[in-house]
């Protein structure tokens, strides 16, 4: 019967025990305030702007039978089928 009352007393009060630590943790005093970010700009519903760095340059060579297509971004590819 001891057992038992010692195993209950320790499965409501170890939960306890473990979390007070980080409800009463102290802050440090050298904390400092910073500034707020202002938050991003609405989207706009419609079409995508186009912006033509974003656009891949596609380069096709045959070699033989083979057709390889060259996928690049701003001068590097990225892509090759």
């Amino acid at each position: 019967m001891q057992n038992l009352k010692l195993t209950a007393l320790l499965m409501f009060t170890m939960p306890l025990l473990l979390t007070s630590n980080i409800i009463f943790a102290a802050q440090p005093n050298d904390l400092e305030l910073l500034e707020q970010v202002q938050p991003p700009p609405k989207v706009i519903d419609g079409e995508a702007l186009e912006d033509p760095a974003l656009e891949p340059q596609i380069t096709i060579r045959k070699k033989g039978a083979e057709t390889i297509e060259e996928y690049r971004i701003n001068g590097e590819m990225y892509m090759m089928k």
